[in-house]
């Protein structure tokens, strides 16, 4: 269960390259706490191990995002 779970983390939080050091990260669905510190940490991951400089984050398919996910969106931008 937990396998899958992660699974569908990991679809739900695509990092995309665009160029050698840019990235997207297009984000659909709702945006719940446990979701927010899970894109927090793979993007984070992803884009250390791509040497990205620049993250473009596409919130247009977000339906709903709770307080905390905000915060944890917030520290992604900052970092």
């Amino acid at each position: 269960m937990k396998a899958q779970q992660d699974t569908i983390n990991e679809l739900g939080s695509p990092v995309i390259s665009l160029n050698d050091n840019t990235t997207l990260l297009p984000l659909i669905g709702d945006i719940d706490t446990m979701r927010g510190m899970f894109l927090l940490d793979n993007t984070l991951q992803k884009c250390a191990e791509k040497n990205v400089t620049g993250l473009f984050i596409d919130l247009s398919g977000v339906h709903a995002i709770d307080s905390a996910s905000a915060q944890q969106l917030s520290k992604l931008i900052e970092s």
